[in-house]
């Protein structure tokens, strides 16, 4: 089994691999962070165009599936895109195991990911036709830190945002950056964290029926 992944930033690429270091798979990373960059910055950019040009331009090396680590590429992907081999959403594992749960909060650091996760999450979820209640908040002066590669600064913050916030709710991390704080904050505190990692390896064994080493 041989999967290709597509990162925004090379340090999601460290996460996939621990993630699925048990499992009999190869891993092929592609990173290109300038989605975003273009997408602000030239008004006559198509990202649904740019996106549909890499995912061609990875199918092409034959995996056997493709996994998007990234918001933006997942929210510029079309719906009329044709492939022989599935692309996984990290989202939508990260989904499913939240919609087990009536409230919780989500955390991010990078403000431009929050509007479109929370959209995906709403229509995942069927939310306005539930009880379901999800709240949001923004870390300030994190993102910065993972995009400097201060991994250790930039998970300290998260944790000691959260812990100073003392949570009671579930909480949800869906960016993979955030991934590394969650096990000092269950540790510290009572409260449950949902990150997009967890569910993951579940999801892929079902899914592309992954097998252990």
């Amino acid at each position: 089994m041989n999967i290709a992944c597509l990162h925004a930033h090379h340090s999601n690429i460290d996460y996939i691999e621990k993630a699925l270091a048990s499992y009999d798979v190869a891993l092929t990373h592609y990173v290109d962070p300038a989605l975003m960059y273009h997408i602000k910055g030239y008004q006559s950019f198509n990202p649904y165009r740019k996106v549909e040009e890499q995912i061609n331009w990875i199918s092409s090396t034959n995996p056997d599936a493709i996994l998007l680590t990234c918001t933006n590429y997942i929210l510029y992907l079309s719906t009329d895109i044709n492939l022989d081999i599935p692309i996984i959403k990290i989202d939508e594992p990260f989904f499913l195991e939240l919609k087990q749960y009536k409230t919780a909060k989500l955390y991010f650091t990078n403000p431009d990911t929050v509007q479109g996760t929370m959209n995906r999450l709403h229509l995942f979820v069927n939310n306005k036709s539930s009880s379901k209640k999800y709240s949001v908040e923004i870390i300030p002066n994190a993102f910065q830190l993972i995009m400097a590669n201060k991994k250790n600064d930039y998970t300290e913050a998260i944790v000691e945002h959260v812990l100073a916030a003392e949570a009671s709710e579930i909480i949800a991390f869906s960016q993979l950056s955030m991934v590394d704080a969650a096990l000092p904050i269950e540790a510290k505190s009572d409260v449950k964290v949902i990150t997009s990692i967890n569910a993951l390896t579940v999801y892929l064994e079902r899914e592309l029926r992954l097998t252990l080493k």
